[in-house]
């Protein structure tokens, strides 16, 4: 099955958490070889995702439990190291 650059983005949350089938997982990481855009997307979220984790350390405060359902966390954890001084992704 080849797998869309849409349907990536809906998946790599999954991928991230080792929870999508083998042939869905095969079929994003031939995705991420064949697809330079997607890779760079991929590396960026992980990146993200990093940044806000990084900056929660650093507030003292743990992301919330249910991160997966709402993203708007990460976008305040980054902003807020941001506004810190701290690096930029």
């Amino acid at each position: 099955m080849t797998m869309t650059c849409r349907e990536l983005e809906d998946l790599i949350d999954a991928h991230l958490d080792e929870t999508l089938a083998k042939t869905e997982r095969d079929s994003l990481l031939m995705h991420l070889k064949a697809c330079g855009a997607c890779g760079r997307y991929a590396r960026d979220y992980v990146r993200a995702i990093a940044l806000a984790r990084a900056a929660y350390r650093e507030d003292g405060v743990r992301p919330p439990a249910e991160s997966d359902a709402n993203m708007d966390w990460l976008v305040e954890a980054v902003q807020r190291a941001l506004n810190r001084g701290g690096s930029k992704p």
